[in-house]
């Protein structure tokens, strides 16, 4: 006795399904890998692109205020030539206290551009994989299509 067979059209729809769907997951793949990016719109990842833009501000941010800071110690650097040998004392303490806040903004700056990066950018193994894995399905659903047509065949044949 014979298992149930598929009809020759729902082999065709089913073929077909699969090369769409096959062809999308290759295009958002190329896409990912051709940019860098893992979310190019905010269809990818909608928490992921609030959570990268919410980063991206805080970068910003930090960078502003470690401009701000240098700046600051260039001014401090002027007034010390033109101070007395006690105001320069005050001034160097204030320039060491800027250049540790600097350091310590520049440490969280890295972290939130890393945390950043790995929240927006493409992780290239995984979207190799991703592309072989939509070529391969696009494949295989060829070859259903091509049973699809073949059974199709056959069937007009005996009728004719």
């Amino acid at each position: 006795m014979q298992g149930i067979r598929p009809s020759s059209s729902s082999l065709l729809t089913i073929g077909l399904q699969g090369i769409t769907r096959s062809n999308r997951m290759f295009t958002q793949s190329a896409e990912r890998l051709a940019t860098g990016i893992r979310i190019n719109r905010g269809s990818d990842d909608p928490a992921g692109l609030i959570a990268s833009e919410h980063l991206t501000a805080d970068l910003s941010n930090l960078r502003s205020q470690i401009g701000s800071l240098e700046r600051e110690n260039l001014s401090l650097n002027i007034e010390a030539a033109d101070a007395s040998i006690e105001r320069q004392a005050e001034i160097g303490t204030q320039q060491r206290s800027n250049e540790a806040r600097i350091r310590a903004m520049e440490e969280q700056s890295i972290n939130t551009a890393a945390a950043r990066s790995q929240i927006r950018d493409t992780d290239y193994a995984e979207e190799i994989s991703n592309s072989i894995r939509a070529s391969v399905l696009s494949k295989a659903s060829m070859r259903v299509m091509v049973i699809g047509q073949e059974q199709s065949k056959r069937s007009i044949d005996l009728l004719g």
